[in-house]
């Protein structure tokens, strides 16, 4: 027989830090941001038996609703096995359930963080759907809002981007990328990008880029409350990065002089050779050296003006959750100014270092809309992401399951004519 039971912060971590589909959300550092806004938390475990060892657990969030009942979401849960057998599931599923029903909660919602279907960047399916898990929770009486494509900024994301990394040293995971995303990384840090931890102080700067990359990508962000949150929270947990990555222009224009200097004194060096011997191999050498003093001498200038606005510009910022088994970037953004020093991609590849240097599985560019034709919404974001390869995981979305029926069906007819009347 399984029962459900409240369980310490300490033993729900002990669980989530074992367990194959741990998250961030599923966390009590996520417990204390939700508990931060004035929301009740609660740590509940499956037991089985008399055994002190859960069988599932989740970390779970009530918000008041209507008729003095609650709204019970376990985000990016619950943590349990569901490639178990159909009745194992609906066991575990009525143990929460009827925890829940004795908590004053109206209905449940969940969005378990496990693999629907494994999709390539083109979105086409490399593995069979789980649509018998579907049904499970379809006939355990759960409703599922959708297998929705688009991004919806009230939603975690249905559709995630990962990049593999286990197994993989730099050498390995570097070559799987495109050859421009390769050349972006090795000039970004040639270049003298350099990628630094911000400060509590630091967050304005991330707040005002961040905000303009949404406003020039058209999508919404959240408010700058909620970075300074996550930092506080988080931080010193090591379970959020806040990075930026900024360059010198002064020293990069110093050390493009200098490598300009020395290609014209071997460009002198070939033109007095041809003098002698007009060899095709001597003719080649020119040309490339050319074609590098040009492309030198462009960057310069380029250089030369951007220092007029700023020697030190934050070229891209990002916020990255650190648990579990990846690294997720919750969030990027650059200066469209200085988008040519590659800023984002040294943020992304220091990050895909750091799961590699510390075994992780995955690093996840988290949320993509789903939509994989041309005029998608996300489809500039998407192809910059997709130079790092990689593949896609749908998830399968969010399900609410009725605790107290009569006031969910009530609940439900009040929204529908809500939503008539707008």
């Amino acid at each position: 027989m399984l029962t459900t039971k409240e369980m310490s912060q300490n033993d729900f971590m002990q669980f989530a830090n074992g367990h194959p589909d741990r998250n961030f959300w599923q966390t009590d550092m996520m417990a204390d941001l939700q508990s931060n806004k004035g929301l009740t938390t609660l740590y509940l475990g499956v037991y089985e038996n008399s055994s002190d060892q859960p069988v599932a657990a989740a970390m779970t969030v009530l918000e008041p609703a209507h008729f003095g009942l609650f709204h019970a979401r376990s985000p990016r849960g619950p943590l349990m096995d569901f490639t178990a057998p159909p009745e194992r599931i609906e066991a575990v599923i009525r143990a929460f359930h009827d925890d829940l029903s004795h908590r004053k909660v109206m209905y449940w919602t969940i969005d378990p963080y496990i693999a629907y279907c494994k999709r390539d960047l083109e979105g086409n399916p490399i593995s069979k759907p789980e649509t018998a898990l579907h049904q499970t929770m379809l006939n355990i009486g759960f409703e599922h809002e959708g297998f929705n494509v688009g991004i919806d900024n009230s939603r975690e994301p249905q559709w995630i981007h990962i990049v593999p990394t286990a197994g993989l040293n730099e050498a390995s995971l570097q070559k799987s990328f495109l050859r421009k995303a390769q050349r972006n990384i090795k000039d970004a840090f040639t270049s003298g990008v350099e990628v630094w931890q911000m400060e509590e102080k630091d967050l304005h700067l991330l707040d005002e880029l961040l905000e303009d990359t949404a406003k020039r990508k058209g999508f919404t962000w959240r408010s700058s409350d909620y970075h300074q949150q996550l930092y506080r929270s988080f931080v010193d947990k090591d379970g959020v990065r806040f990075l930026a990555a900024s360059i010198d222009l002064q020293e990069y224009l110093d050390r493009m002089n200098k490598e300009l200097a020395e290609v014209e004194a071997d460009l002198e060096s070939v033109e007095h050779n041809l003098e002698q011997n007009a060899s095709k191999k001597m003719l080649n050498k020119k040309g490339e050296l050319e074609n590098r003093q040009r492309n030198l001498q462009k960057r310069i200038a380029h250089g030369e003006e951007m220092i007029q606005k700023e020697r030190k510009p934050l070229l891209a910022a990002g916020i990255f959750f650190t648990y579990g088994k990846e690294v997720l970037c919750l969030m990027s953004g650059y200066n469209e100014d200085y988008k040519t020093f590659n800023g984002l991609y040294a943020l992304h590849w220091t990050m895909m270092e750091y799961c590699l240097n510390n075994g992780l599985d995955r690093y996840n560019f988290y949320g993509i809309s789903g939509d994989f034709s041309d005029d998608a919404i996300d489809s500039g974001v998407y192809d910059f992401k997709k130079g790092f390869n990689g593949e896609v995981i749908e998830l399968p979305g969010v399900y609410h399951l009725p605790v107290n029926k009569s006031k969910y069906k009530m609940y439900k007819m009040m929204r529908s004519i809500k939503n008539k009347l707008h």
